[in-house]
């Protein structure tokens, strides 16, 4: 009897032993990345790298990958709830951060491994700040209910994120803001931007001098045909300049903090800013296929390099180093790009990131290490080499993703594709 149990007992540890060793064998090829809507920098270690993805289809949660070597490589952290509209790193802690989701705030103590939930006066919270030097003080900025309508909010915590004061910044008809930025020489400094529901919307930007406890609407200049603003960033050295993204419209100025506002670069679709006090006097921009520069604080504007994805479906995120200035990320549809040379070229760093939605993939018969896979929201992607490598190819049809591949059985470059919508 002894010597069954003995032989059974040997039988399993085998079992197992064989099992783990079938699934240590597996390893992730790629394409790498994934639709990135989020991106930032830890402050106090710039090496600290969080982005954040919230699937095309039904995103029920966002997940948060974070690198430690300036994106180069990239692990899978943990989820928040909903989608992430907006994250913020502590500038002492960079395993301290904040993600704005559609419920509220969440917060994590241990690199975006686990997450709190904090109810925040409603939902959509689409800007973060943390008190430079400070870090119990965190700003938020989204809508909130009030009597009948949903309105343009500010929020604040003093307590790193556990409690919150709410603040509406109007009283009738529906708004929300979209964007928020604090002073880097003064954060009792907050600027606001959004927009207030009418016929047309009014493009909206509210200023506080004492950190939050009120607010005065500086709109003068703004164009109401712009929809919203979406997208502010304080000159780093000089506070009466900030510049403002109108998603219709294009670039706005002040010079004079926000008393007013001129139209600097008309163009649709912009969505985030980015500078840094390394290179006070350069910023950027970021809209759905492009991003633009500027050396003037922003008087005149142009495209600096390409390399990037150039698509975004959940809203492009920008982020620029404090303490270079010359390395700045992008994310989109496709992942994380990153430049070393303030945006003159950009390469994909997304190794690791496995957060694209692969709908199908084929190996071609007669030469099996070449590969095509449909990434989703991008295109058809094919590696020769095994997924060592893979190459985005022309995708000629648009209307669905390809969830079928049938290749010739001794022609590896003749491909058939069936698409899912027609």
């Amino acid at each position: 009897m002894q010597k069954q149990k003995s032989l059974l007992m040997a039988a399993i540890a085998v079992t197992l032993a064989c099992c783990l060793s079938a699934f240590a064998d597996w390893e992730a090829i790629g394409p790498f990345g994934g639709p990135v809507g989020g991106i930032a920098i830890a402050p106090s270690n710039e090496s600290i790298v969080y982005a954040a993805a919230s699937p095309l289809i039904n995103p029920a949660s966002a997940t948060i990958c974070r690198s430690s070597d300036t994106a180069k490589t990239w692990e899978k952290r943990g989820a928040v709830p909903t989608a992430c509209l907006s994250l913020a790193v502590s500038p002492l802690d960079p395993n301290v951060l904040f993600a704005g989701t559609n419920t509220g705030v969440c917060k994590s103590t241990d690199g975006g491994s686990t997450w709190t939930a904090y109810a925040v006066g409603g939902s959509d919270i689409y800007g973060l700040a943390v008190h430079p030097t400070i870090p119990s003080i965190v700003y938020a900025a989204g809508k909130m209910p009030y009597s009948a309508y949903t309105v343009m909010a500010f929020f604040k915590s003093t307590d790193a994120g556990v409690n919150w004061t709410a603040m509406p910044l109007h009283t009738v008809n529906n708004g929300a803001v979209q964007s928020l930025a604090s002073d880097p020489t003064n954060p009792n400094t907050i600027y606001l931007g959004g927009y207030i529901q009418g016929t047309p919307n009014q493009s909206k930007v509210y200023k506080s001098t004492n950190g939050g406890s009120t607010f005065t609407d500086v709109s003068t200049g703004l164009s109401p045909s712009g929809y919203a603003v979406n997208g502010l960033k304080v000159h780093p050295t000089n506070p009466s300049v900030i510049y403002a993204t109108n998603f219709y419209e294009g670039i706005y100025r002040t010079t004079d903090g926000g008393t007013n506002w001129t139209l600097v670069f008309t163009s649709a679709f912009f969505s985030c800013l980015g500078a840094s006090p390394a290179s006070p006097n350069t910023v950027y921009a970021g809209k759905d296929t492009l991003i633009y520069k500027s050396t003037n604080s922003g008087l005149s504007w142009f495209v600096p390099g390409t390399g990037y994805a150039g698509v975004y479906k959940v809203g492009r995120a920008l982020a620029v180093s404090q303490a270079l200035g010359t390395v700045l990320y992008t994310g989109d549809n496709r992942g994380v790009y990153k430049s070393t040379n303030s945006g003159s070229a950009w390469i994909n760093s997304t190794h690791g990131m496995t957060l694209a939605h692969i709908t199908n993939f084929a190996n071609a018969p007669s030469v099996p290490w070449i590969m095509y896979t449909e990434f989703e929201g991008v295109g058809v992607h094919k590696t020769t080499n095994s997924g060592a490598s893979w190459s985005l190819l022309p995708t000629p049809l648009e209307c669905g993703l390809v969830c079928q591949f049938a290749i010739h059985n001794t022609n590896p470059d003749l491909v058939m594709g069936l698409e899912g919508s027609g």
